[in-house]
C-alpha cells in the first residue's frame, strides 16, 4: 500500500505493460496511466481493493488480531487515573 504512485503516459504503458504489473506486484505502488497528460486508468496490485484500512497499513497486520480485545490494559488505565487524582 501505498501513497506513492508513479505516473506514466498510455505509450509508455503499452511498450512495458508486462514489466510494469510485476513491478507494481512487487512493490505495491500504484500506477496512474494518462493520455495527454490526463490520468485515464490506474494500475493496482490484484487484491487491492476492499482492503479496508487495515490493508492500507501492512506494519500493523496482526497487531489486533481480536476486534473484541482491549487495546489499553485495564490496569495502566487504573494506574493512568491514579496519576491525575
Amino acid at each position: 500500500m501505498a501513497l506513492e504512485t508513479r505516473t506514466i503516459s498510455a505509450g509508455e504503458f503499452k511498450a512495458k505493460c508486462l514489466k510494469l504489473m510485476d513491478e507494481v506486484n512487487e512493490t505495491g505502488i500504484p500506477v496512474v496511466i494518462t493520455k495527454r497528460g490526463k490520468p485515464v486508468s490506474r494500475l493496482v496490485p490484484a487484491g487491492g481493493e476492499g482492503m479496508g484500512i487495515c490493508g492500507a497499513f501492512p506494519e500493523f497486520a496482526g497487531f489486533w488480531d481480536d476486534p473484541s480485545e482491549t487495546v489499553i490494559d485495564p490496569e495502566s488505565v487504573a494506574a493512568m487515573a491514579d496519576d491525575w487524582a
